[in-house]
């Protein structure tokens, strides 16, 4: 029932001053919903055709320190992302000599993406996409209200394959999958077609 609320809700907002609105129903929404499933905090991104509506977040990274939750918080990308990529690969591998069992240094003209060779030289899209390469979890990572994109890197060197990301960044890979595969300045960064299929 809450989701259909809230869908309707977003449904109502689309009109007119969208920012405004949107806004105060989910901080109408989300207050109540906070309280009740003591849920901390999360970030929400609104975009329709090749237009970013909203960008907000709303509770906190922390509860001590009242550290507000933005658009540009970080958080992982979770499940989010697998529908999609896993979406566009098949599609390119329809379009080219490729499937899921091609390797991915095939794939990539040899570059080596894996802190180590054995991944690097073996790993198959199959096996990217179905979480199959070994690469260990950092789930505690979340916890880490220091942590930042410039320090994310010297902090967990051997990361490789799990993504954080902001509703800023996920606003802007939505725009760009609805717009065609074209950037902000209308350049053609990917095919029109590959994206459809």
């Amino acid at each position: 029932m809450f989701r259909v609320f809230l869908l309707y809700s977003f449904v109502s907002c689309l009109s007119g001053q969208e920012n405004v609105r949107i806004d105060r129903v989910l901080k109408e929404t989300f207050e109540c919903k906070f309280k009740s499933n003591k849920t901390v905090g999360l970030t929400v991104s609104v975009v329709r055709s090749d237009k970013v509506l909203f960008v907000g977040g709303y509770g906190f990274v922390n509860l001590e320190k009242k550290t507000p939750v933005t658009g540009n918080t970080l958080f992982h990308v979770a499940s989010m992302s697998k529908a999609s990529i896993t979406n566009q690969s098949v599609s390119y591998c329809l379009h080219v000599s490729y499937t899921l069992d091609t390797r991915l240094k095939k794939i990539l003209h040899g570059k080596e993406i894996f802190y180590d060779s054995l991944r690097s030289n073996y790993v198959t899209l199959r096996d990217l996409l179905s979480h199959k390469t070994g690469i260990p979890k950092h789930n505690e990572m979340r916890f880490d209200t220091d942590l930042t994109r410039k320090n994310l890197v010297a902090q967990y060197s051997e990361l490789c394959g799990c993504i954080l990301t902001t509703a800023n960044d996920m606003s802007k890979w939505t725009r760009f999958f609805l717009n065609g595969g074209k950037l902000q300045n209308d350049t053609r960064f990917i095919s029109e077609q590959a994206l459809k299929a």
